[in-house]
This record gives structure tokens, C-alpha cells and sequence, in this order.
């Protein structure tokens, strides 16, 4: 998923949201099975969740580098360290 699709997403983005959902609707099926079959309230929570995070996530304004294929910001913990934040969605 490009990294700018995540971020017009996260703006609110409708196409851009529709993009996301698409690209983690495999993941969100195997999320939702429950005794063989695939349970839809729990796909459309699983969508909801996902959706209500993106609204929620903010990037850092230090520039993102790219490592090991995923893109990845830099952010400072409390006590100063950098830490790398990935910019990908985990259900």
C-alpha cells in the first residue's frame, strides 16, 4: 500500500479509505471467521475499528525513511531516544 494512500486516508479521504479497506479486506475475512464461517458483524466491526484508527493516526513531521520495504517515521520517546514507528495497520 503507498505511503501517501495511507496518509489522504487518514484526511478522510472516501476513495482513499475505500483503498485501505480493499487492501486489508483478505485479512479482515480470515479475522472474521468463527466456526468455519466468515461472521459478519464481526467483519464489519473489524472494518469500523479500522476505519475509526485511521482517523485517529497523525504522522510525526520528521520525514519517514524506507527499510525493508515498509516505510517507517522516526519519532522521539520521552526520554530522547528515536524509536522507528511503522506505518502500516495490524488487525
Amino acid at each position: 500500500m503507498p505511503y501517501e494512500t495511507i496518509v489522504r486516508a487518514t484526511s478522510g479521504e472516501p476513495e482513499a479509505v475505500d483503498e485501505v479497506l480493499r487492501h486489508y479486506s483478505q485479512r479482515i475475512r480470515i479475522a472474521a471467521i468463527e466456526n468455519g464461517h466468515i461472521d459478519r458483524d464481526t467483519k464489519d466491526s473489524i472494518k469500523q475499528r479500522l476505519v475509526a484508527v485511521l482517523f485517529k493516526f497523525r504522522f510525526d513531521e520528521q520525514p519517514y525513511q524506507k527499510l525493508n520495504n515498509r516505510r517507517y517515521i522516526g519519532r522521539h520517546t520521552k526520554t530522547g531516544n528515536q524509536e522507528k514507528v511503522s506505518c502500516f495497520f495490524v488487525l
